[in-house]
C-alpha cells in the first residue's frame, strides 16, 4: 500500500481508472472520446458560423442557405424519395413477401448497387451543374481561359465508371456465390 503522497502502483491504479471510466460511461452514455469529438465539432461549427457572419454579405448567405433548405426539403427530397420507392418496387417486386429469403437478399443487393452510383452521380451533378450545363461560359472563360465543353463528357464518363464499377462488383459477388454450393449461395448483407 503506498504511503500518503506516493503514487499508486500501475496494477493498483488500473481498477480505479476503469471504475472512473465506467462511471463516466453510465453518466454520459458513451466513451469519453465521443464527448471530446462532439465538443470539437461544436467548436468547429461555431468558428464557421462566426466566419460566415463576418462575410461581406451575410444577408445573401442567409438567403442562399434558406433557398438550399427549402429547395432540398420541399423539392429534391420528395423527388428522389419517389424515384427510390419506384425503383424499389420495380426491383424488389410486389411479391417481396412471398419471395425466398435468398432471392430477396440478391434483389436488395442489386438495388443497393443501383442506389449508390445514382446518389454519387447526382451529387457530382449538383456540385458541378453550372459547368456541366455550360451556365457560366463567359465568366469561366474570363477566369480560366478554358472552355466548359469538356465537363459534360467528363461527368458522363464518371457516371459510366460508377455504374460500370458497381455492375462489376455485383457480378463478382454473383460469380463468387455461384462457385459455392447452392445451399449457401446467399450474399452478404449490403
Amino acid at each position: 500500500m503506498p504511503e500518503p503522497g506516493e503514487h499508486a502502483a500501475p496494477a493498483e491504479a488500473a481498477p480505479a481508472k476503469r471504475g472512473r471510466l465506467n462511471a463516466f460511461r453510465r453518466l454520459y452514455g458513451g466513451h469519453p472520446a465521443h464527448v471530446l469529438l462532439l465538443l470539437a465539432s461544436f467548436a468547429f461549427a461555431g468558428y464557421a458560423v462566426v466566419r460566415w457572419l463576418q462575410a461581406p454579405t451575410p444577408v445573401r448567405l442567409f438567403v442562399w442557405f434558406a433557398a438550399a433548405v427549402i429547395g432540398h426539403d420541399l423539392v429534391a427530397f420528395p423527388v428522389y424519395t419517389a424515384i427510390d420507392r419506384l425503383l424499389s418496387r420495380v426491383i424488389l417486386g410486389a411479391d417481396a413477401a412471398s419471395a425466398s429469403a435468398a432471392s430477396l437478399r440478391w434483389r436488395r443487393a442489386a438495388l443497393n448497387h443501383i442506389r449508390i452510383p445514382s446518389m454519387l452521380s447526382a451529387l457530382l451533378f449538383v456540385m458541378w451543374y453550372p459547368l456541366i450545363l455550360r451556365r457560366s461560359q463567359n465568366v469561366y472563360f474570363a477566369a480560366s481561359g478554358a472552355h466548359q465543353n469538356r465537363y459534360l463528357g467528363n461527368w458522363l464518363l464518371a457516371v459510366g465508371i460508377l455504374f460500370g464499377g458497381s455492375l462489376l462488383i455485383f457480378l463478382a459477388r454473383l460469380v463468387r456465390a455461384k462457385g459455392r454450393s447452392r445451399s449457401d449461395a446467399s450474399p452478404p448483407q449490403s
